[in-house]
């Protein structure tokens, strides 16, 4: 999957997680029920819409000189 939920025990809250942006957060709740509800949003958004723009992520990065590449 690509967006998952993390806790942060920190700051006591949930949190959905992009993995394929590094670990971008892309929302905070108070409750697991309300973070899950996002992740599986994002998801079914990301796989209807988004399935050609990972492809271009992850070209375009490739193609980019300041990203650094080993």
């Amino acid at each position: 999957m690509r967006y998952v939920v993390r806790h942060d025990a920190k700051d006591n809250a949930w949190l959905v997680v992009d993995t394929l942006s590094v670990g971008q957060t892309v929302g905070r709740h108070l409750r697991q029920s309300n973070a899950v509800f996002q992740a599986d949003a994002e998801e079914r958004n990301w796989r209807l819409h988004g399935l050609g723009l990972e492809t271009f992520a992850l070209i375009s990065q490739k193609g980019d000189l300041r990203v650094q590449t080993a």
